[in-house]
């Protein structure tokens, strides 16, 4: 998998690589809702949260942790209620807003996480907000 390091330290998955990433992901995975939620993923900040749940096995939100194939969405979901555990001391203290926007989307996609979607499209971009309403209406055919 090849990275790509900022001037800020952050490292971000290139695009194709973060495709690749999800479709390990959801290879395992049946259900639409959560495959959709997966690839929503992989499109946000070049799957910025697919390469923490990988990289980060302390998270437990892949399983299983030695080959992930999907993402553990129940554990995504205790994740957010404790934002906390999520705070990552590359991206600039106060600024994770938009990440945990998107990853309460996900979820909420995948398993039914309650999120504010006013909230949400308040702090996400307008290109994300766009993409998450993409992704949440194909996802909503196969309800």
């Amino acid at each position: 998998m090849s990275i790509d390091q900022s001037d800020s330290d952050l490292f971000i998955l290139k695009e194709p690589d973060a495709a690749c990433l999800a479709r390990q992901l959801v290879h395992g995975v049946g259900n639409h809702q959560m495959r959709k939620a997966t690839v929503l993923l992989a499109f946000f900040r070049n799957g910025y949260w697919l390469r923490r749940f990988t990289d980060e096995s302390g998270l437990n939100a892949v399983e299983p942790a030695d080959d992930p194939t999907s993402v553990n969405w129940t554990r995504v979901r205790e994740l957010l209620t404790d934002p906390d555990l999520l705070d990552d001391p590359r991206i600039e203290p106060g600024s994770m807003a938009p990440h945990l926007a998107i990853l309460g989307i996900a979820a909420s996609l995948a398993a039914g996480h309650p999120v504010d979607l006013r909230q949400a499209a308040l702090q996400l971009p307008g290109t994300d907000w766009r993409r998450a309403m993409s992704v949440m209406a194909s996802a909503a055919d196969f309800m």
